[in-house]
């Protein structure tokens, strides 16, 4: 679509395409960080669903140990068989807790982007296209602002739920390393 009279003025035309260009190439950092962003969502989201599968049939195992036959454990292997289950079940928690559904702000930006230059192809005055430029862009690099430190901010919670949830493992999978040296020490 071409602005109004830019067929009449091959430069002007020209230049109305690399102003435009100008202004969403100065857009594209802030989307490339969102998929990026994005992207470690999903990863994190991945993780902490592989870490619940893992810690809960561990879980599953460590309550069947407890419930099966409590009297064939010493008192010490009954004290780490119940450390190892609160363990993994802080882990499974904390690894749901990552998972729960978060709101996040969204740039409604392709229909809004597409109006606003469609807005500015219509324009004939130079003064006009360039004051008007700056405005509409500006308000959706705010709204990129805020929804990358949303999702940034959301992220780091996320991450530092799941890295609590792999803490807690490991400690469980300590606790089983002393309650299998204890028990062929017995």
């Amino acid at each position: 679509m071409a602005p109004a009279g830019a067929d009449d003025n091959p430069l002007k035309a020209a230049a109305l395409s690399a102003r435009l260009k100008i202004a969403e190439q100065a857009l594209g950092p802030f989307e490339a960080a969102h998929r990026e962003l994005t992207a470690a969502w999903t990863a994190i989201d991945t993780k902490a669903q592989g870490a619940t599968a893992i810690a809960g049939v561990f879980l599953g195992a460590a309550i069947s140990i407890l419930t099966k036959d409590p009297g064939a454990l010493t008192a010490r292997e009954r004290q780490l068989v119940l450390g190892i289950t609160v363990a993994l079940a802080v882990s499974v928690i904390l690894a749901l807790f990552a998972l729960i559904p978060r709101a996040l702000p969204v740039v409604d930006y392709p229909e809004s982007r597409f109006r606003k230059v469609r807005d500015l192809l219509k324009l004939d005055n130079d003064a006009e296209f360039l004051s008007m430029l700056v405005d509409p862009f500006a308000d959706e690099r705010n709204a990129w602002v805020a929804a990358l430190a949303s999702l940034q901010k959301r992220s780091a919670t996320k991450a530092r739920l799941l890295l609590w949830a792999h803490v807690t493992t490991t400690l469980a999978v300590l606790q089983a390393a002393i309650l299998v040296g204890l028990m062929l020490v017995n």
